[in-house]
């Protein structure tokens, strides 16, 4: 008896040509689309380009052992302003303070005029400005710091990052504001107060224009030059120092000398970190070491 064959429609090309285009369905929609695909490719491709930061940025780390010196947080503003001094001290390139002071200190009166004189003084210091809440109109908010330390400080830089639908930090849009008035991505506002660093800000500002025209929202918050994050590494890449130990005069000051200083949250709890494509499995990236990610791909030629 002759024993049965194959299917026909198993032998069939169209047959395999429907199954192929399944799994590729399948493993796209896995993928979140084709959009995902190059996301990927391009998070394969970062990990075979890592590289070491510049030994021009250090990082001023607000972390667990810094709280447990100082208390919980928020510290009182002195506190920051003798920081300011010290490191100013020492002759940085720039200082980005990544805190946000939009009230008035109305406890601490004091503790603002302190604080703003150290920003005077420094003539180096970039404060952040975040996006506020929508209000009942739909008009978009703006959380700038109080114009008692904004006018004090040397200049003021959005300190956003843009997410993707899976979750991960991997691009930036170098200016954002509301209005007319749109703000620098903080490192390059760091930059720019370096000695010919305003060139360097320049060179390193490309991105993906936004078409010009009306907008059709007033107030309506803005985005311009969007740009891909090349990631130098993982996180840890940056030379970090404690806060308290910078506040009491441990870290030598030739640690700051001629420095970019990023001050900013790393501590446990303060929800300021980032999942990354070079941080998949590891740590979130602290938000603090993603701007010092921008800035040293400006410092190092990087295009962004």
């Amino acid at each position: 008896m002759k024993r049965p064959g194959w299917p026909r429609w198993w032998r069939s090309a169209s047959f395999w040509l429907l199954a192929a285009l399944v799994a590729a369905t399948g493993w796209l929609g896995w993928l979140n689309g084709l959009g995902r695909v190059d996301l990927v490719l391009g998070d394969f491709a970062l990990e075979a380009l890592e590289s070491p930061g510049s030994d021009r940025i250090v990082i001023v780390a607000i972390d667990d052992a810094s709280l447990a010196a100082l208390g919980r947080w928020p510290w009182r503003r002195e506190i920051h302003a003798r920081l300011i001094e010290r490191i100013g001290q020492a002759g940085p390139a720039a200082v980005g303070l990544d805190v946000l002071f939009s009230e008035p200190d109305a406890q601490h009166p004091e503790d603002d005029r302190r604080l703003a004189a150290a920003l005077r003084s420094s003539g180096k210091v970039v404060l952040p400005v975040v996006m506020g809440s929508v209000d009942s109109r739909g008009v978009m908010g703006v959380q700038t710091p109080h114009p008692q330390l904004a006018t004090a400080a040397a200049a003021v830089g959005h300190a956003h990052f843009e997410v993707d639908p899976d979750g991960l930090v991997r691009s930036v849009f170098l200016r954002e504001g509301v209005g007319d008035r749109l703000w620098p991505q903080l490192s390059l506002a760091m930059l720019a107060l370096s000695p010919r660093g305003q060139a360097a800000a320049e060179a390193a500002a490309v991105g993906a224009r936004r078409p010009p025209g009306p907008w059709s929202q007033v107030g309506a918050w803005r985005r311009d030059q969007w740009v891909q994050i090349p990631f130098g590494g993982a996180p840890g890449r940056f030379r970090t120092v404690s806060y308290v130990d910078a506040l009491d005069g441990v870290i030598p000051p030739e640690v700051f000398r001629d420095r970019f200083v990023l001050i900013g949250a790393t501590a446990t709890g303060m929800g300021d970190a980032w999942p990354t494509p070079v941080s998949v499995g590891r740590t979130a990236m602290p938000g603090v070491e993603l701007l010092a990610q921008v800035l040293d791909a400006a410092l190092q030629g990087r295009q962004l």
